[in-house]
């Protein structure tokens, strides 16, 4: 095949032929000869490896950029300096609790907790005063 193509003349290989090639590219696939420059697929015209649009000078080389976007507000004022920490807070001087006795804290202070909101609502009840 090689022998064939340069006996040819062309640059690239003509239409793929293999079933690998059908079953990706579809049947009849040929493959096309593209820019170095912007990759746009070279024209008939267009010698060598680059196209008529990047021959020209000043001529961008990819796409078209988007519009220049509007300049970027000025930058904030520097943040004010941060505050001094607090003094540190004093040494605890008790020894931590155990597992049970933080638990039977925790269930007394619900208990508080719920004793009070049952005052408030009897309190409250107009009943009571019968």
């Amino acid at each position: 095949r090689l022998r064939q193509r340069r006996a040819a003349g062309s640059a690239l290989p003509g239409e793929a032929d293999n079933q690998q090639a059908n079953l990706l590219l579809g049947g009849g696939a040929k493959k096309v000869a593209r820019c170095g420059h912007c990759t746009r697929p070279l024209l008939e015209g267009d010698v060598g490896h680059v196209c008529s649009r990047c021959e020209q000078p000043g001529a961008p080389r990819s796409a078209p950029a988007a519009p220049a976007a509007p300049a970027p507000p000025a930058p904030p004022p520097p943040p004010a300096p941060p505050a001094p920490l607090p003094a540190p807070l004093p040494a605890v001087t008790e020894q931590p609790l155990s597992w049970q006795e933080a638990v039977a804290r925790a269930q007394r202070e619900r208990k508080r907790l719920r004793d009070a909101e049952e005052r408030g609502r009897m309190a409250a009840d107009p009943r009571r005063d019968r």
